[in-house]
């Protein structure tokens, strides 16, 4: 079936054209989101004869990005994981020379919403902050609640602690220990020690990897 412009095909006939092009060393097959083929593609993958082709397997999710390279994965030892964080200055400037598309289009997620005027695809790209945060709570099997919000919002602002992302939220430290557990777990938030001390601190990925997505709680919370 052709829509758009593209083919559409089941789900077998997918998994057999996968098949097929594993053979040729000149392909370089790309499968998005991945994660969300059912659980016989990768042992298609695993018993593929034939594994010439380059394959590139894209995820949102870091919870299978875990369980890809469990003990008992059929993928593991076939793929290694790459995480995709900003585009490199030096390719941004190959293609760029404006310094507001050097800011902000190293996140490839503006590019889609990027028609000439770079604060236009900025504003596009905050209006859809919640939507793609919470896509990623929905591939961890999580719901995107009022608490995770709050306290993607205190560390957009700069609370690096739990007693502060607390107090900003006007809750105790043990309020919103086990939430900070679950972000760490999915991979939006990290622990950093603190040079010099025996704490730790939070750090909110999204902040590094993906800026535009931070500020969007951040401004949401300075418009409030």
């Amino acid at each position: 079936m052709e829509s758009d412009g593209f083919n559409s095909i089941d789900y077998e006939s997918f998994k057999t054209l996968i098949y097929e092009l594993l053979k040729n060393e000149d392909y370089t097959i790309v499968v998005d989101e991945f994660q969300r083929l059912p659980d016989d593609f990768a042992d298609m993958l695993h018993f593929a004869k034939e594994k010439k082709a380059k394959l590139i397997l894209l995820g949102s999710s870091m919870r299978t990005v875990k369980n890809i390279f469990s003990a008992r994965s059929p993928l593991l030892g076939l793929v290694k994981p790459v995480r995709l964080g900003l585009v490199k200055p030096s390719d941004v400037l190959k293609v760029f020379s404006n310094v507001e598309e050097f800011v902000f289009l190293r996140d490839p997620w503006l590019a889609q919403f990027y028609d000439g005027n770079t604060r236009d695809a900025v504003k596009a790209g905050l209006a859809s902050v919640r939507g793609l945060v919470g896509e990623i709570f929905l591939e961890e099997d999580r719901e995107l609640t009022e608490r995770y919000e709050g306290i993607l919002r205190a560390l957009a602002v700069g609370n690096v602690f739990p007693k502060d992302v607390a107090s900003f939220l006007g809750k105790t430290s043990s309020d919103v220990k086990s939430f900070l557990s679950n972000l760490i777990e999915m991979g939006i938030v990290k622990r950093v020690k603190v040079f010099g001390k025996k704490r730790w601190a939070v750090q909110n990925i999204l902040s590094c990897h993906r800026p535009v997505l931070s500020s969007g709680y951040k401004i949401r919370d300075i418009r409030a």
